[in-house]
């Protein structure tokens, strides 16, 4: 009786070093398989991003262009109404005279 049991547990320990790797690999292919996934993830949300500040770039240049066509030559200047008003926070008064600015001694 002692020789079947002794089979027995050396058969049960044999299961046990057999589904121990088979387990480990099967972890191991599920964290690769994640990986991948968040990788695949980043890259796309990378190549987005860089699409999206060529896009941005591309509307700055087609404005920068719509301003040029509509302002004229370059001899001409343009800048907001707003910059021949009082400063408040220096107390100083800018003009736009002969397409040049004025330091504020020559005002």
């Amino acid at each position: 009786m002692p020789r079947s049991v002794s089979y027995s547990q050396r058969s049960g320990f044999a299961l046990l070093i057999t589904v121990t790797p088979v387990a480990f690999l099967v972890l191991v292919l599920v964290a690769l398989a994640t990986f991948t996934r968040v990788e695949t993830q980043v890259a796309s949300n990378s190549q987005q991003l860089t699409q999206a500040r060529q896009n941005a770039v591309m509307g700055l240049n087609i404005a920068l262009g719509q301003l040029q066509k509509y302002a004229g030559p370059d001899q001409r200047v343009t800048a907001p109404a707003s910059l021949n008003a009082t400063n408040q926070n220096l107390g100083r008064k800018f003009q736009v005279v002969s397409f040049r600015w004025l330091s504020p001694d020559e005002i």
